[in-house]
């Protein structure tokens, strides 16, 4: 019992002078595909919404965790082959979803200036 209140008292303690942030964020994504069997690309537009929460680890370093859903995909248009063998002009277009987990962390070096690593 005794270690379990200094634990607890421990963590209120740590965590009492928080600064941790939390925000959503949304984005447009425009993507496309590029090779050099495709005859025409053309640019898909989808969107990425999210949120983040930032932590701090001490006065200048911080962890910055993020859970995105992004929508990408591509469009082109290229030679292909059909199921008889002729030569066919196909269309691809793809739509693709994508759960996302970066995990960064921040050295904040004055006020207005950061430098993050991470994925």
């Amino acid at each position: 019992m005794k270690t379990l209140f200094i634990s607890l008292a421990a963590m209120c303690i740590l965590f009492s002078q928080n600064n941790s942030a939390f925000g959503l964020r949304t984005s447009l994504n425009m993507t496309s595909y590029n090779g050099n069997d495709l005859l025409d690309m053309g640019v898909t537009t989808g969107f990425a919404a999210g949120a983040w929460y930032s932590h701090p680890l001490s006065e200048n370093w911080s962890v910055l965790a993020e859970l995105n859903i992004s929508f990408r995909g591509g469009l082109g248009i290229g030679p292909a082959v059909d199921t008889l063998g002729y030569n066919i002009t196909a269309e691809l277009e793809d739509k693709l979803t994508f759960l996302e987990i970066p995990v960064s962390f921040i050295l904040k070096s004055s006020d207005n200036v950061w430098f993050g690593v991470g994925p």
